[in-house]
């Protein structure tokens, strides 16, 4: 899954709207992207998408191959 991190890439949502979605989490929540971008460009939203693969949303470190995987934490 892409990283997307700030306002949805491409400037197609409404960047100066009252209504604001954001998506958060891992590339489980990343997967839904494409769905609300087309909803927020429908229903003139804007959509922030801040999400990494690997990442969780809890506040703990993300260990990967025996080692903090330190781009979650950031």
């Amino acid at each position: 899954m892409p990283h997307h991190s700030g306002p949805a890439q491409g400037g197609r949502t409404h960047q100066t709207s009252e209504k604001v979605v954001v998506l958060y989490g891992d590339s489980h929540a990343a997967q839904w992207f494409p769905a609300l971008e087309k909803l927020s460009r429908r229903y003139g939203w804007k959509l922030v998408s801040l999400t990494k693969s690997s990442c969780k949303t809890a506040d703990i470190t993300t260990v990967s191959s025996h080692r903090p995987y330190e781009a979650c934490d950031t």
